[in-house]
């Protein structure tokens, strides 16, 4: 056997120069590769080929339980611990879950607990084959048989996580990948099945120093187009939550770090440009806004975002245009309505003003705002009665904490009624 080791070793190390591996991916996949390749073997009875595969599995990828659980197998037939037939329908089982066979996969199990009741290789494939099968109470009673027997073993423990977390066990998913880390501080999925959990409880912080921390030890995360996101998508989020409550340097941050890991999506861009906009940093502000014009140039969001940074700096003229660009590519958003209306009344062009005023709220009646808006217009305009009208309609549709408004609505209403009973008045006599 240890012949057979050294010929394993030196193939490998041969292949590992042939092939060039690049980086940590190609690593990877050829891992998955030789399992397999093994998996097959060992199906058909070919144990010692089947040894070097899983070995050559392990030199892509060091940590790769599976490959570990194999070689056990095969330790354990050498021992006499398991019969070569055993040793095959396992593998053979094993490699009907890699095709997705589950159910034939759980029939050959089934008949071989009935031989190795106690043989926790066998329950740890029983409990990836029942999370398979969407069998959780089944799975974990599986996994549970071999944390009993093997209460230090990190992968079961991992395994159950999987299954508590498919199954909505919260709380026990995050207590057993508590453990496995705690027992293999270098656990790389462990850390990441965590933060996938703590994400589905909008827990931010921690889905972040999770997978930070699987990162750290396992880069390849960063390289796969789901899990990419999944970091992005978490950074992205935290900074949005920092933008609402005003910290925005720490949003800075996050989209920053959310653009490192996918720079692609105009959202942490339009933001990036909300947080410097909000720290008075214009020309960053406008950097920004200009580059989610470049990335996304049929995303109305990107020209209405920017449109407010040219309406707060007062270039009305290039916020009407980003406005206008805005609803052409969706006519169904109140907010740019209004705020094109906004931008015509600055200009006293009250008319404009009243026209996308009364778009807006076709949209949304129960924007307050928009009647305020309204008002407005037509008091500048002279149209006193129209005026009355919607200074009536914000107070009734604002909420009572922006009271100052609702008084000074209410004054200037009383006053427009005082002066045309007194016009009416003067006209009669």
């Amino acid at each position: 056997m240890q012949l057979i080791l050294v010929f394993f070793l030196i193939l490998q190390l041969q292949i590992l120069h042939n092939k060039s591996v690049k980086n940590l991916s190609e690593y990877l996949y050829l891992a998955h590769l030789t399992n397999y390749e093994g998996l097959e073997s060992g199906s058909e009875g070919y144990l010692n080929d089947a040894v070097g595969k899983f070995y050559l599995a392990l030199k892509y990828l060091p940590r790769y339980r599976e490959a570990q659980l194999n070689l056990k197998i095969i330790s354990d037939y050498e021992n006499e611990i398991i019969n070569r037939s055993q040793a095959k329908q396992l593998f053979s089982s094993a490699l009907l879950l890699k095709r997705q066979n589950y159910s034939d996969a759980e029939n050959i199990i089934d008949d071989l607990v009935r031989e190795l009741p106690e043989y926790y290789p066998l329950s740890i494939y029983q409990g990836i084959t029942y999370l398979k099968l969407k069998k959780y109470i089944l799975g974990k009673k599986a996994l549970t048989r071999v944390i009993m027997l093997r209460p230090n073993d990190p992968y079961a423990l991992y395994l159950r996580a999987q299954l508590n977390h498919a199954g909505s066990n919260i709380s026990e998913a995050i207590n057993d990948y508590s453990i496995a880390v705690m027992i293999d501080s270098n656990y790389a999925e462990a850390y990441w099945g965590r933060g996938l959990v703590w994400r589905d409880m909008h827990n931010l912080d921690q889905t972040i120093l999770d997978f930070e921390t699987a990162l750290s030890l396992n880069p390849i995360y960063a390289n796969f187009l789901e899990e990419n996101l999944q970091i992005f998508e978490s950074y992205n989020n935290r900074g949005i939550r920092s933008l609402k409550s005003g910290n925005y340097h720490e949003a800075v941050e996050d989209f920053n770090r959310a653009l490192e890991f996918n720079n692609q999506f105009s959202e942490p861009v339009i933001n990036l440009g909300t947080a410097y906009r909000k720290l008075h940093k214009y020309d960053k502000a406008l950097y920004f806004y200009n580059k989610a014009v470049e990335i996304d140039s049929v995303n109305p969001d990107v020209y209405f975002n920017r449109g407010i940074f040219y309406k707060e700096t007062e270039q009305i003229d290039l916020a009407i245009d980003d406005f206008q660009k805005a609803i052409s590519l969706n006519s169904t958003n109140s907010d740019f309505y209004s705020n094109l209306g906004e931008m015509h009344f600055y200009k006293q062009n009250y008319k404009k003003a009243i026209y996308y005023f009364k778009k807006a709220i076709d949209i949304n009646k129960n924007d307050a705002w928009i009647y305020y808006w309204l008002a407005l217009s037509y008091d500048n305009m002279k149209r006193w009665d129209k005026a009355i009208t919607f200074y009536q309609k914000f107070i009734d549709y604002t909420p009572h904490i922006y009271y100052e408004h609702r008084l000074k609505a209410v004054e200037r209403k009383r006053r427009l009624k005082k002066w045309l009973l007194k016009h009416k008045f003067n006209q009669q006599r």
